[in-house]
Parts: structure tokens; sequence; C-alpha cells
């Protein structure tokens, strides 16, 4: 399946070069508590692994950097993030859907972290409190991708084809498909032709 695609928008909610730890610590005149920063990281490295390390200075000057942004692209580029959790939440209560336990657990940690309202970054805080739930996301996103694409697939699959057994039967497509695409390949494959090397004709 394909992974998720990010957009231009999306991209941008990258943090920036840290240059110390401890070089900038407030957002917008509150500090940021270290047992908060703490969490954060060990619960984003269990939802993925090679996530990187967010330290205060990188969210501080990522916080600067969306400043100078407008209002409303900003709410919007939190907003995509916190749709992606959403489609997550569906996912775990569609019954008619398969999930790894694994990722189930994963999901579930990420999604209670996001009804949390008091964590790095109060929600309550104007523009910015939901920045780190947008963030949790974004970087966590590798391990929760390429599932999601799938579950849209099957939601738009059971859209146009009803069944009673909906995952198996979007089983059954999703096998019917690869098999096609491995077929066509191997056609493709047998039906080209090297071209002929002219040397072995020349004249001498």
């Amino acid at each position: 399946m394909n992974a998720y695609t990010h957009t231009d928008n999306v991209a941008s909610l990258r943090l920036p070069v840290s240059y110390g730890a401890a070089r900038r610590n407030e957002l917008n005149g509150k500090p940021l508590e270290v047992d908060a920063v703490v969490h954060f990281n060990a619960l984003l490295r269990t939802l993925y692994r090679k996530a990187e390390t967010v330290n205060p200075d990188s969210l501080v000057s990522l916080a600067r950097r969306l400043q100078t942004l407008p209002t409303e692209q900003v709410a919007s580029m939190i907003a995509e993030r916190i749709s992606r959790a959403e489609t997550l939440r569906r996912m775990l209560g569609d019954k008619d859907w398969t999930m790894d336990s694994k990722l189930r657990v994963r999901a579930r940690l990420l999604l209670a972290y996001l009804d949390q309202h008091d964590d790095l970054i109060p929600d309550g805080r104007a523009l910015f409190g939901h920045l780190d739930d947008a963030l949790m996301i974004e970087l966590s996103w590798p391990s929760f991708e390429n599932s999601v694409s799938d579950y849209r697939e099957f939601c738009a699959y059971r859209t146009d084809n009803p069944s009673e057994f909906p995952m198996t039967a979007w089983q059954n497509h999703v096998a019917v498909a690869s098999a096609w695409r491995r077929q066509a390949d191997l056609r493709r494959e047998r039906s080209y032709v090297s071209p002929v090397n002219t040397r072995l004709f020349r004249v001498l």
C-alpha cells in the first residue's frame, strides 16, 4: 500500500536545529517543565523508536518560527495532525477492521496523550496549546502511516462494495490486485527485447 503522502504544508512542521538543550526553555513567557519534556520523549520513543529527541530549545524555536506565519495557517497545520489521530481513533473503534495488537497499544498510548489537557504544553494556551500534540503525531507517524493508508483504502472499498464480511472481501481484493500487478510485471519482463548489438554484424 502507498504510504501517507506529506504535503508541503505538513512538511513545514519540522523541528529547527537546536544549539543547546537549555538555550531556550520558555514558551509565551512560561517555562517548559523538565519532567514533562522527559515524559514526552519517553512516550515518543515508545511510539516510534527512531523518532528524534525534542528538547525545549528546539520546541521554542519551532514555536517562534510558527509565530511568523498567519494564525490561520498555523491552526490548519495543527488541525491536520489532529485529524490523523482521529483516523486512528476510528480504526480502534471499527469492528470491521483488524489491527495489529502492538500497533493498537501504540495508538491507544498516543490518543491517551492527546486526551490530556495538562501535558507538555497545556491545551488552554493560546495558539500553541496543541502544538505538542501535533508534534507527537508528526514525529511518531512513521509507525502508523502505512496502517492508516490501508484503513482509508479499506473504508473506501467498504463503501463501494457492501459485504457481510468487509475485511475478508477487502483482503481478497488486495490479493487479487497484487497478483495482477505481479503478472503484469512478468509480462513486461518477458516482452522486453534487448537492443541488438550492431557491432556483431560489422563487415570486416
